[in-house]
């Protein structure tokens, strides 16, 4: 009957809204939703007195007012516990946000996903209608106004009257929320001046941060990149409210309490779900008008099989037979047809929450409730807050969990592995270390399960296990542990990873079953690292032969076995997807256990230089080559110098009889490196001792046979010890190994800013060419596209000034906050804050002088040096 409820409900809003009323006729709505009501409902040949009933329950709870002579009026929905929200936006540049419909106050508008395909904007969900939006203008760092959300969330927004949004974008369709009651808070509240930077606020500010990430400010108390439309806590709208009295007046008109109310002093958090039915009981009674309403809608027999059902399902475990989780789903649909009258009856009667629970009064009082009906109908109540948290995650259906997030950016070769997966369903990526095997596999996961569109996918969908020679059936399958109990050994079995996710698949693939959407069966992913190092045979058991696609559950040749402990009846369902990775460094593909090869296609993952050269942003090796040789930033030419150097140590290993390309280098050593020091540490702790390792200790061979007689800079080869390099020892060994002749002279010492840096600042001060108090101006070739900021020369926040100071980091001082800070520094924080570029900076590179026609520092410099340009060169 709820659908049936939802669907007048919704028709009606449908004709106010066409209409543009707020007002209706019995007959008109008939005439109106007809064709809908028969479409959607085809076996109702009473559709017209079943709607009159409807509108007599709407009446009856308040949602539309009998207005006589067969007439309606819709009531607006009235939210007693209104959100508060920020919508950080600005009205420079959109002139559609400065008049219009969309004009701020006036409508909340995002894309569905960003340009990289993120869902950053999934909180516009989360809104209601009532909740409060307070607009905080970025460009001008003031909060200038509050609205009322005023409409349900449109999905298929197809964007602002302008080309902000991408084709895709606006084909994916975005979200429009529409508002009301609009008006500016006076004065307006500067977000650094007022809030972020005044001293008596900040602690409570950092507080609020540590636990609410997404949340407009970071933890530097600086305004966030992104975060457009974030929820506001309520100890956040308090710091607001004690600044602004004019902004608290605004949000109490807009239902907003600062202060809990009632009859009843509000309960403390329980302890427990006992002592909350226990205190929700005792106040139902003592509250005039309340009452354990749910006993009249749910009949004995129901509660008997809700409880039954609840007592067999491993709700936690998200294992769940198909008729229990319609049971199981009857309880959710009940609650939720219930939540408004749940949350006015616990403000009601002053009900709190569970301690370490995420459940809200409502759903806690829901719990109650029910556990109270349990025992009024002789059972022992098994209904509890956990419970009911794994029900409302969907766990029953084989949902739940907390959400798994997609990557960053689709990982390479998906085309290949979606492909060999859906065909096999089992796939061993193989490789020598440090190619990305389990790095690939884990991202491939994260994209591949967020790819049904049907799901938002949860950690529940994904396990991973690493296998290992003590590795056992035990673990993987089933095995038998035992407990004390009161000086009493018991044993009961206990179920391994492989079929704790089995069972979690099957239970989704049940519900799809029985929804005859088997194509949409949600997916599961198994990935088992190192898979060439267990007993194979011994860990898989009787359950290898289940794995191939045609004697899964359902398929043609479906086998379905008895496990040897538990003597449950068990098979394997198809939506459930096993990825391996095997390390060719311990053990070639060709002696892979026989069973395994035949069950499984294997993807090979050799060393890839192309990672390596897009993850440092060159363009290929010639640049690779030029950068080793002329470069003397450390950092930069330790890199390039070591691609160079795996590389060719690489083609040495493939051509040595006992070790091959199984035993290369993975290009995954030299990534994610940020400083000099960690290539050095790279070198030294990961790469020369596998090496060693490879070549078992025989230095010799790895001095004649790698080196070429060369490397006593990175061993002691009398001793057969790796030494103790420095920065400067790995880059000239590196260089001599792979035959470069460095340009730049040698940079000793550590420095926080580069070596290159520092030497181009002092040389320009030493020869007046810099002065203190120039300014110089950010290179707009350097500016990203798609710049949050436009790039305006004559802003502060493109310019800095020369201290005077040498040194490190404090040779500029920026315009835009007056902070100190090195050239590389600045440059990197002026990217940072007009766009979302990470990764390190090289600062002459990046400013330019107005005073010498406007060329780069690093131009400057090689014209000082060769003598072409003075301080007698300065323009005015």
């Amino acid at each position: 009957m709820s659908e049936w409820r939802d669907t007048i409900r919704a028709e009606i809003t449908r004709f106010c809204k066409e209409n543009n009323t707020q007002e209706f006729g019995l007959q008109d709505l008939l005439d109106f939703s007809e064709s809908t009501l028969r479409e959607k409902f085809p076996e109702n040949n009473t559709w017209e007195a079943s709607t009159r009933r409807t509108l007599q329950e709407l009446r009856d709870d308040g949602e539309i007012e009998f207005l006589g002579n067969g007439r309606y009026r819709m009531n607006e929905p009235v939210n007693t516990n209104p959100t508060v929200w920020i919508e950080k936006t600005q009205t420079q540049n959109r002139p559609y946000k400065q008049k219009g419909e969309y004009k701020l106050g006036k409508a909340l508008m995002s894309p569905s996903r960003d340009q990289g395909g993120r869902k950053r904007y999934e909180t516009m969900r989360e809104a209601e209608v009532g909740d409060i939006v307070i607009h905080l203008l970025q460009d001008q760092h003031q909060f200038a106004s509050v609205s009322v959300i005023d409409s349900e969330l449109n999905e298929s927004f197809e964007g602002p009257p302008d080309d902000r949004w991408t084709d895709e974008q606006q084909e994916q369709g975005g979200y429009l929320r529409w508002l009301r009651e609009y008006e500016g808070i006076e004065p307006q509240i500067h977000v650094y001046d007022d809030l972020l930077e005044k001293p008596e606020y900040q602690e409570r500010l950092r507080q609020i941060r540590e636990g609410s990430e997404k949340i407009f400010y970071d933890k530097r108390l600086s305004l966030n990149q992104g975060h457009y439309f974030t929820r506001c806590p309520d100890e956040l709208v308090e710091i607001l409210a004690e600044e602004s009295p004019y902004l608290a007046e605004l949000l109490e008109e807009r239902g907003y309490r600062f202060d809990g109310g009632g009859s009843i002093s509000p309960a403390d958090p329980y302890e427990g779900i006992t002592d909350a039915t226990k205190d929700i009981k005792a106040r139902v009674s003592q509250t005039s008008g309340a009452e354990n309403w749910l006993g009249e809608k749910i009949a004995e027999t129901i509660v008997r099989d809700w409880t039954e059902a609840l007592r067999r399902s491993d709700l936690i475990g998200g294992i769940v037979d198909a008729p229990d989780a319609v049971k199981c789903e009857q309880i959710v649909q009940v609650y939720r047809d219930n939540t408004q009258r749940l949350e006015e009856l616990a403000e009601t009667i002053g009900s709190a929450t569970i301690q370490k629970s995420s459940l809200d009064e409502g759903q806690v009082l829901f719990v109650a409730l029910l556990r109270d009906l349990q025992s009024e109908t002789g059972i022992n109540p098994n209904m509890n807050h956990v419970k009911f948290g794994a029900l409302l995650q969907g766990r029953h259906k084989g949902d739940g969990g907390d959400e798994l997030t997609p990557p960053d950016r689709r990982p390479a070769e998906t085309g290949t592995i979606e492909r060999q997966l859906k065909q096999a369903q089992q796939l061993v990526f193989y490789g020598p270390p440090g190619t990305g095997k389990t790095y690939t596999a884990r991202q491939f996961a994260r994209w591949w399960l967020n790819q049904q569109s049907e799901y938002t996918p949860t950690m529940e969908q994904l396990e991973t296990v690493t296998f290992h020679p003590s590795f056992s059936y035990e673990d993987f399958i089933e095995g038998l542990t035992a407990e004390a109990d009161d000086g009493a050994v018991e044993y009961r079995i206990e179920d391994g990873v492989f079929k704790r996710i089995c069972r979690r698949a099957e239970t989704a693939y049940q519900h799809a079953k029985q929804n005859d959407d088997l194509d949409e069966a949600r997916r599961f992913v198994l990935i088992v690292d190192e898979i060439n190092r267990g007993n194979l045979a011994q860990i898989f058991g009787e359950t290898i032969t289940l794995l191939e696609s045609d004697k899964r559950l359902d398929q043609p040749n479906e086998v379905e076995i008895t496990l040897a402990h538990s003597r449950e009846s068990f098979t394997v369902p198809p939506n459930l997807y096993v990825i391996g990775t095997m390390n060719t460094a311990d053990r070639s593909i060709a002696l892979v256990d026989a069973a395994l090869r035949r069950r499984f296609r294997f993807l090979a993952f050799p060393p890839n230089y192309s990672v390596l050269i897009d993850h440092h942003g060159f363009e290929g090796l010639n640049e690779i080559q030029d950068v080793a040789r002329t470069s003397s930033d450390p950092y930069r030419s330790l890199v390039t110098l070591s691609i160079l150097a795996v590389r060719e140590l690489n083609e040495t290993i493939v051509d040595t009889p006992d070790l091959g390309k199984g035993k290369q280098i993975g290009h995954s050593y030299l990534m994610n490196l940020d400083e000099a020091a960690d290539i050095v540490d790279a070198w030294k702790f990961e790469i020369l001792p596998l090496l060693e390792e490879y070549y078992f200790g025989q230095f010799e061979r790895i001095r004649e046979e790698l080196f070429q007689a060369s490397g006593g800079r990175l061993f002691h080869w009398d001793t057969e010890e790796i030494a103790d390099f420095t920065r400067d020892d790995l880059r000239r060994a590196l260089a001599s190994f792979v035959d470069i002749s460095l340009v730049e002279p040698e940079v000793n010492g550590d420095t926080d800013e580069g070596a290159d840096t520092v030497y181009t600042l002092n040389l320009l001060l030493e020869e007046s060419v810099l002065q203190a108090g120039d300014e110089l101006v950010f290179d707009e070739e350097k500016v990203p596209e798609g710049s949050d900021r436009p790039y305006d020369p004559s802003e502060a926040f493109w310019r800095c000034e020369i201290t005077g100071k040498t040194g490190q980091s404090n040779g500029v001082r920026w315009l835009f906050n007056d902070e100190e800070y090195s050239f590389s520094g600045l440059a990197q924080a002026v990217l940072e804050q007009a766009s979302e570029h990470s990764g390190k900076v090289t600062g002459p590179d990046y400013w330019r002088h107005p005073g010498f026609d406007n060329k780069r520092l690093v131009d400057i410099r090689s014209e000082v040096q060769s003598g072409a340009l003075t301080s007698a060169n300065r323009e005015g």
